[in-house]
């Protein structure tokens, strides 16, 4: 018997030798892919899951994913949502391009100066807040929508409704949700309050103006949280935190606050407190010291303070007119780069009004102010284009051509700019220059 058994082995080698061959070469191949796969996913997903911090169930309470409606029991048991939210992280983290946006999504809400990306769930919270619904929420979804394509036997998507969902997805990839303005602030903002809760005077400025240019325009009482950051900057003696306060408590009318911090940063040698300073003195008729503080701020640099006392004495307010004086104080601001001066001087050397006339300075600054008002204008800046386009519609102008101001005017105006559709009507250039 033993022999007949060995030489029946023997007659049956070549088939079942074969076919345990291949059985177990199958088997290695399959354990070695698992392994590929296994050992890949920590590597791809590394980053991501350490982010998660297991907090998967508060994860997917945080996607607005539409579930079932009118059956009852359609809210997720927090098993439920667990399970859900693990399996979506374990999809996103083998594929790399979906690992690699979310990530992005994770990186974009981090506060600024931090190495760490922002958790997940706060993450997906301001996607929600502002309706942006991109790296987080559609890499979310994607994978939620392909898990249940492809896996149907998983039993806590079963109450998700996928028909909604993919709804979702193609209206966010059809239209541009979210408020890159509103981002974008909100992203700055961030970025300073770590710093700012650790007294650093420079951030807590930055986050104060940040709030209040946020915050401009609404009621007077929602800029508490800017006016606590800027004093506990100023208070450190940041010059630029003082100026701000300064100039938000004017808006609010309190003046004697307002001049508190003025004052106070004025003394830092800050040009724009002191410009505030004779604004608040010119408004309360005390023209001694607000020529007093626009002369400081003159001297410290400000050519806006120069172009008001110009004013002061060009008209005559609240002290006789001298237009010499006023003539002076507007070539200041004119050799500092003020436009508005060059103009005004240009035609004062040309009329020799507050000094002697001389066309050449009048062609001087003429030129000079061209060339600035070209070069705006060339770079598509619409107060160029309506300055270069006011100069070259001017008569008075030795480089006078209509055609070309019209020219610059009318795309000012395509821009938006009032004042060059009001000086087209104005002259009556669209009739004179009809468009081509």
């Amino acid at each position: 018997m033993l022999i007949l058994l060995i030489a029946a082995l023997l007659l049956a080698w070549p088939t079942f030798g074969l076919s345990l061959v291949l059985w177990l070469g199958i088997y290695v191949v399959r354990r070695a892919r698992s392994g590929r796969v296994l050992g890949s996913m920590p590597s791809i997903g590394k980053e991501l899951n350490s982010a998660f911090d297991e907090k998967y169930r508060e994860f997917f309470l945080s996607l607005d994913v539409p579930l079932l409606g009118g059956i009852s029991g359609t809210a997720l048991l927090d098993e439920e949502s667990y399970e859900c939210g693990r399996h979506m992280v374990n999809y996103i983290s083998l594929n790399t391009s979906e690992n690699r946006s979310f990530l992005d999504g994770l990186h974009r809400w981090r506060t600024k100066g931090s190495t760490e990306p922002c958790d997940p769930v706060t993450a997906a919270q301001n996607e929600s807040r502002y309706k942006a619904w991109h790296e987080i929420h559609l890499v979310s979804w994607r994978a939620i929508e392909a898990i249940m394509k492809n896996n149907r036997r998983l039993k806590c998507f079963k109450k998700i409704d996928l028909n909604a969902l993919t709804s979702r997805i193609d209206a966010a990839l059809s239209s541009p949700s979210k408020n890159e303005t509103l981002l974008r602030k909100e992203a700055e903002i961030n970025s300073f309050v770590k710093l700012a809760g650790r007294g650093d005077p420079e951030a807590q400025y930055r986050l104060g103006e940040l709030l209040f240019n946020r915050n401009i325009d609404v009621r007077k009482q929602d800029l508490s949280p800017c006016l606590s950051t800027l004093k506990k900057s100023a208070e450190q003696g940041h010059d630029e935190a003082q100026y701000l306060l300064g100039e938000i408590n004017a808006l609010l009318y309190k003046k004697s606050e307002a001049k508190s911090w003025y004052l106070k940063s004025s003394s830092a040698g800050n040009f724009k407190a002191s410009y505030g300073l004779g604004r608040l003195f010119f408004g309360e008729k005390n023209i001694e010291n607000a020529l007093h503080f626009y002369e400081l701020s003159a001297d410290q640099g400000s050519w806006d303070a120069c172009v008001s006392i110009a004013n002061i004495y060009d008209l005559g307010q609240l002290v006789p007119a001298d237009k010499a004086k006023a003539a002076a104080w507007f070539e200041t601001a004119a050799e500092r780069g003020d436009l508005y001066s060059q103009s005004r001087v240009s035609k004062l050397y040309r009329t020799g009004v507050g000094v002697p006339q001389d066309i050449s300075k009048a062609d001087f600054w003429l030129n000079r102010e061209e060339t600035w008002y070209r070069l705006l204008a060339e770079r598509g800046d619409a107060v160029g284009e309506y300055g270069l386009g006011s100069i070259l519609t001017d008569s008075d102008n030795p480089c006078c051509d209509p055609a070309q101001g019209v020219f610059w005017l009318r795309k000012a105006e395509a821009q938006g700019h009032d004042g060059a559709a009001d000086l087209i009507a104005m002259m009556g250039y669209d009739e004179e220059y009809p468009v081509s």
